[in-house]
């Protein structure tokens, strides 16, 4: 079986804290990847009239979770992991996470070592699966009166949210339980802690407690999150409101006491998870800002301040505040394309860095401490300029170009479709549409960029692409997954890098036993 050197790079990786180790074996997969002579080549495809989705960890699952696909099979295409055959209709999976330890961290836990899907079901279990061979590891019974649907990490690799459906008093009534206290309940949120699975507190966000105008609340790491109609956001400590309306210990496993008798017992079938904390009278505010914008509000800096757009008629100029004060620290403005939504947000590895997406451009800010300065801008239109040839008279004048509706239809075609920074490699990587060089239709690129200036480094077509269906692209180290969703059927395409010439550039491999697949 060949495998390839990126792969086997990334296994060292998972398996050594040595961080020297980890930065040569970086290192290296970044110059393979990057070698003119190696190429991402679509080897495999596989179709589904179910949910697909591709998780962390060279992962891909078929048939809503219940086939799992790994990036490690013969002859580069992948290999089956697990089939869940058919599952009950009440135990329909209604979201899935899949996670994994930190490379430096350590526990005799065998479930720490374990690369682990949490499955949310319809049957109200939580559910922790070896996402290696769909082994069930552990499970946690959460309610039946409560319609869990939504599984969101609140902080990335260590704490999880499980989010209820929104209430209706007709919901509660369907349920039976109506009364006082669920009338005004908006949802409930129970937090986890994962690697092992551990609760920290399940709450209730109710509207007479923060206010009859709420639309929404979640977890951002250690913040409560409220999202008002008005277009307001307001914080609370979640660490604070457990201290103050703790009401019963979240320990899964052990006896729940209630008016001083045994209830019944933590995650438990039959009894799940109650409620651990009583808000009683709306939390002390950490702050609150308001948003003109769909792209509310993002987190960054050192000391840690707050993006936000203040005018729903302007969504060019933002502001920067302290987290701590709320004084504004600084304010940009952005070159905006107004036939697409723009994305502005924090650099995923660098919270100094602010990435703006607009049309065909992709910029990066820098926060310092005269303010906001711009570092680079990339126009990806430059991949796909057309050959114009000048339109003479016959006594040899240049007559000028009007510009056409072809022009203006490129405008709109042109869009930078998706911004992420893969850190093994440190490099960014973008998905571009153009319209193609012969003027039939669009053309899609996957692009490497370096981190630093934005300047385009590789470029990989994606023949796959389909203008009138939705795109979504996903890559990780050597190979890119591309999932086309086309009315009721889902496409999942597998391109893996590939050597196409016979000689690669001179690489730091001494004594390194590898097989270029």
């Amino acid at each position: 079986m060949s495998v390839s050197v990126v792969h086997q790079l990334y296994s060292l990786q998972r398996e050594t804290s040595c961080e020297k180790a980890l930065r040569t074996s970086c290192s290296i997969a970044r110059t393979i990847v990057l070698q003119p002579s190696m190429e991402f080549q679509p080897v495999w495809k596989r179709l589904s009239n179910k949910h697909v989705c591709i998780g962390l960890d060279r992962r891909m699952y078929f048939d809503n979770h219940q086939v799992a696909y790994y990036n490690d099979g013969i002859g580069g295409q992948p290999r089956m992991l697990y089939d869940f055959g058919a599952i009950r209709k009440d135990m329909k999976i209604l979201a899935v996470i899949l996670h994994h330890s930190h490379i430096q961290r350590a526990s005799p836990s065998s479930e720490e070592r374990e690369v682990c899907l949490l499955v949310l079901s319809a049957d109200g279990y939580l559910r922790v699966f070896n996402a290696n061979n769909g082994s069930l590891l552990r499970s946690v019974f959460l309610s039946t009166a409560v319609s869990y649907r939504y599984l969101q990490w609140a902080d990335y690799l260590h704490t999880v949210q499980v989010k209820s459906i929104q209430f209706s008093r007709q919901l509660a009534r369907q349920r039976g339980v109506a009364n006082e206290y669920t009338s005004s309940r908006l949802l409930v949120v129970a937090v986890f802690k994962v690697h092992p699975l551990e609760l920290v507190a399940c709450l209730s966000v109710d509207r007479k407690i923060f206010g009859g105008d709420i639309q929404d609340a979640s977890l951002n790491q250690d913040v409560l999150v409220v999202a008002h109609s008005t277009g307001y956001y307001r914080m609370y400590s979640l660490p604070w409101i457990i201290k103050h309306y703790s009401v019963v210990k979240a320990t899964l496993g052990e006896w729940v006491e209630l008016g001083g008798t045994r209830a019944g017992v933590m995650g438990e079938t039959g009894f799940g998870v109650p409620l651990t904390l009583n808000i009683t009278e709306r939390p002390p505010l950490l702050f609150e800002v308001r948003s003109g914008s769909e792209l509310g509000v993002s987190f960054g800096g050192s000391p840690t301040v707050y993006l936000h757009n203040p005018s729903p008629k302007d969504n060019s100029v933002f502001f920067l505040r302290s987290l701590q004060s709320g004084k504004l620290v600084a304010k940009f403005s952005t070159d905006t394309v107004a036939f697409h939504q723009d994305v502005v947000d924090f650099h995923h590895d660098d919270y100094l860095r602010i990435m703006h997406i607009s049309g065909s451009t992709v910029s990066c800010y820098q926060l310092v401490e005269e303010g906001v300065v711009k570092l680079y801008t990339t126009d990806f239109r430059s991949l796909s300029k057309r050959k114009e040839i000048p339109l003479r008279t016959s006594s040899g004048r240049t007559i000028r170009r009007r510009v056409c509706a072809q022009d203006i239809d490129d405008l709109f075609v042109s869009a930078v479709q998706d911004v992420d920074y893969e850190n093994e490699l440190d490099l960014l990587h973008a998905v571009v549409t153009l319209p193609s060089r012969d003027g039939d239709g669009t053309e899609a690129w996957f692009c490497f960029l370096d981190d630093r200036t934005g300047e385009i480094i590789k470029k990989v077509s994606l023949p796959t692409w389909k203008t009138d269906a939705s795109n979504s692209i996903y890559y990780e180290l050597d190979c890119i997954l591309h999932l086309v969703k086309d009315g009721g059927v889902s496409t999942c395409h597998y391109y893996r890098l590939t050597r196409t010439h016979s000689t690669l550039t001179a690489m730091p491999l001494k004594n390194t036993k590898f097989c270029i697949s």
